[in-house]
């Protein structure tokens, strides 16, 4: 009778053994299913998630409002209001509060480089003699700003990315919008309607 017991208990153990073992192994494709969130995450903005106090986000509101003001004054060819919101949007990119953006290091020293090359961007913009070179830098600014917005989360309000493959003579080209209604800032006579929307920035949740 000792000998069964023995065994039964040997076959008992070993068999919790195994359920140890498979728990121990559930976990670990747990956690390295966690990590491969976290590292996909990573890769939608290149950094992890930001954190944003009021001071920055009321700021940031500012600068995004300068965008769409400045993007409806292309749609409007007002080129005195363009030159006007273009001096708003270059001051408001170099007051950002990014004392309350909290994140790691690198993603704040990314967005402040992105926000002084969207300053520099409005300068080359206010320096350029016709509309259609107005233009061009509006989309090298369109595109700097969608940076920023992803890189920061920005969640103030959803925002539309459309394209226009017609714009600048067929070359196509993209700019933000805070409605899904389209208005083309780049051939607003001909196409104002021209374009569709290829992405949407929506972190409000």
């Amino acid at each position: 009778m000792s000998g069964i017991s023995d065994v039964s208990f040997f076959v008992h153990f070993c068999g919790m053994k195994k359920i140890g073992i498979v728990l121990l192994f559930t976990g670990f494709i747990a956690c390295t299913h966690k990590e491969k969130q976290s590292d996909q995450q990573k890769k939608v903005t290149g950094f992890t998630k930001a954190i944003t106090n009021i001071g920055f986000d009321s700021s940031f509101e500012k600068l995004a409002n300068d965008y769409f003001s400045l993007k409806e004054q292309f749609v409007n060819e007002k080129d005195s209001l363009i030159n006007f919101y273009t001096r708003v949007l270059i001051k408001d990119a170099d007051s950002l509060h990014f004392e309350g953006l909290k994140a790691d290091s690198a993603l704040i020293e990314t967005a402040k480089m992105n926000t002084e090359s969207m300053a520099a961007e409005g300068e080359g913009l206010l320096g350029e003699a016709t509309m259609d070179n107005k233009r061009k830098s509006f989309y090298t600014l369109s595109e700097q700003m969608h940076d920023l917005m992803k890189l920061v989360q920005y969640h103030g309000q959803v925002v539309y990315q459309v394209h226009c493959p017609m714009a600048f003579n067929g070359e196509g080209a993209n700019w933000l919008s805070n409605t899904a209604t389209i208005r083309n800032p780049y051939i607003p006579k001909k196409m104002i309607t021209c374009g569709n929307i290829i992405d949407t920035i929506n972190f409000t949740k």
